[in-house]
């Protein structure tokens, strides 16, 4: 494949057979490399011996991989749809053995009472387990702990973590999300040196979480590869964005440092791996070229309660 075929490439599903024929070009490897695709989906297969070193520890490499190829593919573009990227048939096989160990853990909860923690796993395996054991009666999962030893706990209903109620407005969140979104909650209401007046958890959920994911009914947003939150105080709308869009890079761009301090906090406690605070004045921002910073480098500008409209706009 010629050097500069992957920028070259128009169509999304051309852009993942490219970056997958160089990958597999630069590892030296005996693969082939089939790429469908549907009306939901692009899926792209590499097929070869000795595959290991692409699908990586866990699956960390391929998921890597993965993200990528989903950038790529639809950088640009508005109309998106799903990525999936396989080696060997790996993850047919690691989702049949995750969902055995799911099905384990449930016996095992259901008998004991107690809570069944399994192996640390990545983001997608999690869910795997999560959506697998979502309608098992009597069964809660949730995940606890911090990247790269996060991993899925599994427990009689009646023994599970309590989860706060969150308020009707929100979408159905799936357990990881509402783990962070909880996280940011208790940050921000329980707090002292949080930069918002908000202490009612209650309240938090609806002012904070519920107002942030608002936009999410927008295409546009939904389908950001990177999104900026300018202005952001104390996270919000970022943050909340962040959990909801694990796809998306979102930069928190604000210039008190003790607010960008809390937001770094939170980062960390709510486990956010894809969300990055900027502590910068908003005009010095604006300025820079891309890809290190300004408007150019965003799909979405997002701001909540920080100025004038017109204002902003500049």
């Amino acid at each position: 494949m010629a050097e500069g075929d992957t920028a070259l490439a128009a169509e999304p599903a051309d852009r993942v057979r490219a970056i997958l024929e160089r990958i597999v070009d630069e590892l030296d490897v005996e693969a082939s490399v089939e790429v469908a695709e549907n009306a939901e989906e692009i899926v792209g297969r590499v097929d070869g011996e000795d595959l290991g070193l692409l699908i990586g520890r866990r699956g960390q490499t391929i998921d890597a991989i993965q993200l990528i190829c989903y950038r790529a593919a639809f950088r640009g573009r508005q109309d998106r749809k799903r990525v999936t990227v396989d080696a060997a048939g790996y993850r047919e096989r690691r989702q049949e053995a995750i969902e055995r160990q799911a099905d384990r853990a449930a016996e095992r909860a259901l008998k004991s009472g107690n809570e069944i923690e399994l192996e640390p796993m990545t983001a997608t395996e999690r869910r795997v387990v999560h959506q697998h054991l979502k309608d098992r009666a009597g069964i809660e999962t949730f995940s606890e702990g911090d990247e790269p030893e996060r991993c899925v706990v599994v427990a009689r209903r009646s023994a599970a973590a309590g989860l706060t109620d969150t308020p009707p407005s929100l979408p159905e969140l799936e357990p990881d999300a509402r783990a962070a979104l909880e996280t940011i909650v208790a940050a921000v209401s329980g707090d002292p040196r949080a930069p918002s007046s908000v202490r009612d958890p209650a309240d938090a959920w609806q002012v904070h979480i519920a107002d942030s994911l608002a936009g999410l009914e927008f295409a546009g947003l939904r389908a950001a590869s990177a999104i900026a939150d300018l202005g952001a105080g104390a996270g919000f709308p970022g943050l909340p964005l962040a959990v909801m869009l694990p796809q998306a890079r979102v930069d928190l761009i604000e210039a008190s440092s003790r607010k960008c301090e809390f937001m770094r906090r939170t980062i960390k406690a709510a486990a956010i791996a894809n969300a990055r605070v900027v502590c910068r004045r908003s005009e010095e921002w604006a300025a820079d070229p891309p890809p290190g910073g300004g408007r150019e480098a965003y799909d979405v500008v997002a701001a909540r309660a920080v100025g004038r409209l017109a204002t902003l706009a500049e």
